[in-house]
């Protein structure tokens, strides 16, 4: 027969293994919630930088040759030799023509100054020479500069009508004078204009390849 104090025994030990499973019940939540911890919620993603657009290198089609318009009233002389044209008034007398060569031009008749009178005021000449083919445009301003006779008053790069470079130079060579050289197909080409030089600038950019 149980006694009680063998009852009161078997009591506490019912509620100490109580307790103990308690204890263990709480450990085990415990470590179960602890071993699934919450996933971290992943932040803003950054977009990569934009790559710069690499810089193009845009080729421009090759131009074409302008066409020369020339001024008002003028006339188209052509060396069909060498293949240069130029522009004068049409009121102008052509002279002296040797193709491949020179031709020279005045606003005066041919038979004007032929006894060797003195130039008027507003006539001018030019000379339109086509030298040979050795002959450079830097050998012809050398002889400028080395002739005691002659003094380069000035000088400066231009562009002509057709897109093609020039020098214009200024002589002073017992009077003064307007002078261009160009080179076309490959030959050297000079207009020098004495006298009147009004119409030298207009007259000078249209010297070109005769297409």
């Amino acid at each position: 027969m149980i006694t009680a104090k063998e009852n009161i025994i078997n009591t506490n030990k019912y509620l100490g293994m109580c307790f103990l499973l308690g204890l263990m019940l709480v450990q085990s939540c415990r470590l179960t919630s602890g071993a699934s911890p919450t996933p971290e919620l992943p932040g803003p993603t950054q977009e990569p930088p934009l790559a710069q657009p690499s810089p193009t290198l845009t080729i421009q089609p090759p131009t074409e040759t302008p066409v020369v318009e020339p001024p008002v009233g003028f006339i188209e002389y052509q060396d069909s030799e060498v293949g240069v044209s130029i522009y004068i008034p049409g009121s102008w007398t052509v002279t002296g023509v040797i193709e491949g060569q020179y031709a020279i031009f005045s606003s005066y008749p041919e038979d004007k100054y032929v006894g060797g009178g003195k130039r008027e005021l507003g006539d001018t000449k030019c000379d339109l020479n086509i030298r040979p083919q050795w002959k450079s445009a830097d050998d012809l301003i050398q002889q400028w500069k080395s002739n005691d006779m002659t003094t380069i008053l000035s000088e400066q790069e231009i562009i002509l009508s057709s897109g093609q470079p020039g020098f214009q130079f200024e002589l002073n060579n017992m009077g003064r004078a307007n002078s261009l050289i160009t080179e076309i197909n490959g030959r050297v080409v000079v207009l020098t204009c004495f006298g009147d030089f009004t119409l030298f600038d207009e007259i000078a950019v249209t010297l070109k390849t005769d297409e």
